[in-house]
């Protein structure tokens, strides 16, 4: 959870910012392609992670799935030029979005 923080939130909060609460002739296109480059090398870490791994800690949920499948939603569902694929993560996306509960309070339009 620690890298989760430490790492991911910055990126994710200028791409967040950035790309969903200002509008497009205000953007700071040159932060915003920073956060896309940095989030992407941390996404990449997490999709490598999952290619044998259900869940982000090993195969059962934990609350680091709860903390990176909020920054995964954005992520996925954010246009995001430039995405690198990630199929692993995509996969373990999807697995959460099975549950209830995040599906109800986690996977909500983006705005």
């Amino acid at each position: 959870m620690d890298f989760q923080q430490t790492a991911l939130n910055r990126p994710q909060s200028v791409l967040f910012q950035g790309l969903v609460r200002t509008a497009p002739d205000k953007r700071d296109n040159a932060a915003i392609s920073a956060a896309i480059d940095e989030a992407a090398a941390i996404w990449t870490i997490i999709d490598d992670r999952l290619e044998h791994l259900h869940y982000v800690a090993g195969n059962e949920l934990t609350l680091a799935d709860i903390a990176f499948g909020v920054h995964a939603h954005r992520w996925l569902n954010m246009d995001i030029p430039g995405r690198p694929a990630a199929p692993h993560l995509t996969t373990w996306y999807h697995r959460l979005l099975e549950r209830p509960a995040f599906k109800q309070h986690v996977a909500r339009p983006i705005t």
